[in-house]
């Protein structure tokens, strides 16, 4: 096997290449580490909950996620932060749902008991991306999932605020 550069001579291996089996076993085995800001929500997320708990009218936060199919056949991965009561009850999410067509990011409010639930949704497109809205059974949403112009925008706005 000849190298790029000029007159090294490397021999292959003698172990042979890798099965790509067992690469796949070890890609799915492996976890991702969590990046800073990740690790920063994690930490203010255990930081309240160890305060809230000494108050019993603090509503106490969470945190799922999910990686799914939707019925369109798009996979899907869904970060979520809740905040409940002691006895279930949520009261409101934010939400980042990353697929191919992009990454919407939302928050809701659950009103309990609100007549006017299920009856509205709307969406509007603007020059940042596109906004939704409405009810959902007795939630209050809203989202928005930015366009390439405004995810290049916010990507150097990142930039700017991390010198």
């Amino acid at each position: 096997m000849r190298n790029r550069e000029e007159g090294i001579t490397r021999q292959p291996s003698p172990m042979g290449a890798t099965n790509p089996a067992y690469m796949n076993a070890i890609a799915e085995s492996t976890q991702a580490l969590p990046t800073a800001s990740e690790e920063l929500i994690n930490k203010l997320m255990t930081i309240y909950n160890n305060k809230a708990y000494a108050n019993p009218y603090a509503p106490l936060l969470s945190k799922y996620n999910s990686i799914y199919t939707d019925a369109n056949g798009v996979g899907r991965q869904e970060d979520l932060i809740t905040a409940s009561l002691r006895n279930g009850d949520r009261l409101g999410f934010l939400t980042r749902d990353r697929s191919n067509d992009g990454t919407r990011y939302g928050i809701g409010i659950d009103n309990m008991g609100d007549p006017y639930r299920g009856i509205y949704d709307g969406e509007t497109s603007t020059p940042i991306g596109t906004l939704d809205y409405g009810y959902d059974g007795d939630t209050v949403y809203a989202g928005v999932t930015p366009n390439d112009k405004a995810a290049a925008y916010i990507s150097a706005l990142k930039n700017l605020l991390g010198r």
